[in-house]
């Protein structure tokens, strides 16, 4: 029988989600599919230490289109990139393992991928307890100008959610860039989004959400930040704002500027971190932008307010002002 090459390789990172992953993944294969449309599901077990891993395997036996990698764990962007690096498929979407698709989310996907687009921007629904709380807000106007206009707005003049599962590229984009997920940091999506966006070269939009998030799930990443995890989120900001500042120096206009704002919008992250530790965080921040050439030139993009306030750091009530503009 001849083998076909997939058109959607649908990578899912798994650890310790034995309570979510059944659904996660009965709701990607009970999907309806236009006929010539086939997919694969990439399962990377990132070292789970419950049952996901034989989960895992079961789906594996029972799909001939499903495909399971053991790994020792490594983290979120790791499992990520061992799937990139087992996909066959021509596009590349990123489900965590604890969300699901929507119904008639591969319909509306294969219909939106027919002109073959190098990114396809889609939408995601926020569950909280099992509601719907909102979604994300990507409308086919962003593309008005073109990508090129699309591209010199980005952050600029669009507030746009930087989740790796709001987009599906082209996989020729990925290997041909060499992209992968920055391992060993956090927030690997704020620096993955904009090096796929100033990779690609066109785009399209799917405005009905397809995707469902779960929102504060209990032993996810972002659940429980205390002061240790503040501090290594804000070096994992640090260490993407410097990623994409080098990016950007290999560029041209609109895409270096592009790059340069998101590292801008890393960077404040990273302020809005160091600002909630003790013992003075925020100010040695500012003391080791100040003397880095390239987190000089993160800072030189970051939101206007934000500039304000490390100016004014070193004085008298900086600190205050700078709570006080940021808001919390």
């Amino acid at each position: 029988m001849e083998k076909h090459t997939p058109a959607l390789s649908i990578i899912i990172p798994v650890y310790n989600v034995e309570e979510y992953l059944r659904q996660c993944l009965d709701s990607i294969l009970a999907q309806d599919c236009p006929e010539g449309f086939e997919y694969e599901v990439l399962l990377a077990d990132d070292g789970s230490t419950d049952c996901s891993g034989v989960i895992c395997d079961e789906y594996a036996d029972a799909y001939g289109n499903v495909r399971v990698f053991h790994r020792e764990n490594g983290g979120l962007s790791a499992a990520r990139n061992t799937g990139i690096e087992a996909a066959q498929g021509e596009y590349l979407q990123f489900v965590d393992s604890d969300d699901w698709l929507e119904p008639g989310a591969l319909q509306a996907i294969a219909a939106s991928l027919k002109g073959e687009p190098d990114v396809l921007f889609v939408n995601v629904n926020r569950y909280l307890n099992g509601e719907c709380t909102g979604k994300s807000n990507y409308e086919p106007s962003l593309l008005a100008d073109g990508y090129e206009g699309f591209v010199d707005g980005y952050i600029r003049r669009y507030a746009l959610n930087g989740q790796a599962q709001c987009l599906i590229v082209r996989r020729a984009v990925v290997e041909q860039t060499g992209l992968r997920f920055h391992e060993g940091i956090l927030h690997e999506d704020m620096e993955w989004t904009p090096l796929v966006i100033c990779a690609a070269r066109s785009a399209a939009v799917l405005p009905e959400p397809v995707y469902a998030y779960r929102l504060a799930r209990a032993g996810s990443i972002m659940a429980g930040l205390n002061e240790k995890a503040m501090a290594r989120r804000q070096h994992s900001c640090e260490e993407a704002a410097l990623v994409l500042v080098r990016a950007a120096a290999h560029q041209q206009t609109p895409r270096s500027d592009c790059l340069l704002r998101a590292a801008g919008l890393v960077l404040s992250q990273a302020l809005k971190y160091a600002e909630k530790q003790s013992g003075g965080a925020l100010r040695v921040l500012a003391q080791t932008v100040g003397s880095d050439e390239l987190l000089k030139q993160a800072a030189a993009n970051m939101p206007r307010r934000i500039r304000l306030c490390t100016r004014l750091l070193g004085l008298a009530g900086g600190t205050r002002l700078y709570r006080r503009v940021w808001g919390d």
